[in-house]
């Protein structure tokens, strides 16, 4: 039996929620989740994202 741990594969993002997102070389920035993209928008014009592929793991921005 092996142990996994929770990662991002296991957690599905909510839809326009923000959120620190930690990509795959170290560095956080905080982004706004879009369901229909599967991207995490970095600023309010959302020309400035991180797709999903690229985090290696997020929690909500307000905990």
């Amino acid at each position: 039996m092996t142990c996994t741990k929770q990662h991002d594969q296991l957690y599905e993002p909510k839809d326009e929620i923000r959120y620190i997102v930690i990509l795959h070389d170290g560095r956080k920035v905080e982004g706004q989740w879009s369901a229909a993209t599967s991207r995490f928008y970095v600023d309010q014009a959302r020309s400035v994202f991180v797709l999903r592929k690229e985090a290696f793991d997020w929690w909500p921005a307000n905990v």
